[in-house]
């Protein structure tokens, strides 16, 4: 009995010390399962990251490409623009033409004072002219409302510096172009800003300075009485002012939005 009593005891602890070595092992392989789960979860988070990444940087380049898109679309609207309006100018009858770029106009208290002298006999007389059209201030402000336009020129030739019929006949020329062009450019451009050459002749009489204008929307002021100074905006704008000897050039221009 007491044997059997011993067999017994022996034979639990074996089983205990197999059961403690099977729970030790069973910890081990629990710890290296949690471990791989955590590896798992680890390299899903980065996977998740990489693919985040990998979205945003799609979505990015996504976004430069339609900006890039979008760039090109302008620059070839600006350019077809540019070669309309210069089409348009030798439709209407000048000799010369070129794109205007706004951020070259540098409006000058010299060039209105120039006006104030009065060598055309219309200073203070129309609505179009200085003071009527506004302090240099003024002008300088509606020209900043544009961004681009276009030079426009009509050049003569004279038989010499006395020919007036050849001066006269050029300057017909100019401003019948003009009036053709600033019809059409209106029609087009309704917020367009003609900038002619000599006075407003809308009226045979203007009302200035009893009564309002007219015909706001028909009155044209020149370049100088914006304080434009005409070589210097043809010079920076890659037109010729001067065509040589024996010539005369008369320049406007057209702004726009």
């Amino acid at each position: 009995k007491r044997r059997v009593q011993e067999a017994l005891t022996g034979l639990r602890q074996q089983a205990q010390e197999a059961i403690n070595e099977k729970r030790f092992e069973l910890l081990n392989v629990t710890r290296d399962v949690q471990s791989l789960e955590h590896m798992a979860r680890q390299l899903r988070e980065m996977d998740e990251d990489q693919s985040r990444q990998t979205e945003q940087y799609l979505a990015r380049i996504q976004q430069l490409q339609e900006a890039a898109a979008q760039c090109e679309r302008k620059a070839q609207e600006r350019l077809e623009r540019k070669k309309e309006l210069l089409e348009l100018a030798f439709q209407c009858g000048f000799t010369h033409a070129a794109p205007l770029d706004v951020s070259t106009l540098h409006v000058m208290q010299e060039v209105r004072d120039m006006c104030a002298v009065n060598t055309c006999g219309m200073y203070g007389k129309r609505w179009s002219c200085p003071p009527g059209c506004g302090t240099i201030e003024e002008c300088e402000a509606r020209i900043r409302r544009y961004h681009s336009g276009v030079v426009v020129q009509t050049v003569g030739q004279l038989e010499d510096s006395f020919d007036v019929e050849g001066i006269q006949d050029a300057s017909k020329r100019q401003k019948e172009a003009f009036a053709r062009m600033t019809e059409e450019m209106r029609r087009r451009y309704p917020d367009v800003l003609p900038l002619g050459t000599g006075c407003c002749q809308q009226c045979p009489e203007c009302t200035y300075p009893d009564a309002p204008c007219r015909f706001p929307d028909k009155a044209m002021s020149s370049m100088e009485s914006y304080g434009l100074l005409v070589n210097q905006v043809c010079t920076d704008n890659g037109l010729r002012y001067n065509h040589g000897p024996n010539t005369i050039a008369y320049t406007g221009c057209f702004l726009l939005p």
